[in-house]
Order: structure tokens, then C-alpha cells, then sequence
């Protein structure tokens, strides 16, 4: 890549022109190993035939896998903490979870 980002198409691997080649059809792909996703950065500017083509990388996340998982149980878990701070500094003597006396 030069100085300004863009990518020769000619300089690229053979992978790296068969996804580009995909990816100005319309295609899709998914990278599962995240060293290579990583590699794409936040996209690419790939020059080709005298033209630009913007490659831009979308980020998904999979919520079903653990780390997406994990990712909702601190959300949850961070809201609740809010709450809890706010019910303390507004209603100090209210216990939710005090037993009956």
C-alpha cells in the first residue's frame, strides 16, 4: 500500500484478488480467523484498472457465541450496577432484599 492507503490491485496476493474480485460482484465473506479480518483493517482502497473501488469491513457479532454472550451479561450486568447506584443515592434507607421483620 502506499502512503495514501490504496492498494495496487496487481501487488495483491491471489487470496487477497479473488475476495476483492468477489466483493465488486457483490459477494459476501465472512472471516472467522481473526488475524486475517484484522489484516483487512477497517477496509480497504483498491485500485484497479484505472478505478477506485472502496472495501469497506462490516463488524458482526455472533450474540449466540460466548464471547458474544459474555458481552450481554456485562451489558445487563452494568445497567443493573446503574440502577443499584441511583436506588442508594436516592432511597439510602429502601432495602429490596431485606427480609421481613
Amino acid at each position: 500500500m502506499n502512503r495514501y492507503g490504496v492498494a495496487q490491485y496487481d501487488e495483491l496476493s491471489t487470496e487477497h484478488q479473488r475476495i476483492v474480485d468477489g466483493l465488486i460482484e457483490g459477494e459476501q465473506y465472512r472471516f472467522d480467523d481473526e488475524i486475517v479480518a484484522i489484516a483487512w483493517g477497517d477496509g480497504r482502497v483498491v485500485s484497479r484498472d484505472g478505478q477506485y473501488h472502496v472495501i469497506p469491513r462490516e463488524t458482526v457479532v455472533d450474540w449466540t457465541s460466548p464471547s458474544g454472550l459474555l458481552a450481554l451479561a456485562f451489558g445487563v450486568g452494568g445497567a443493573a450496577l446503574i440502577v443499584e447506584s441511583i436506588r442508594r443515592h436516592h432511597f439510602p434507607r429502601y432495602r429490596p432484599f431485606r427480609g421481613a421483620r
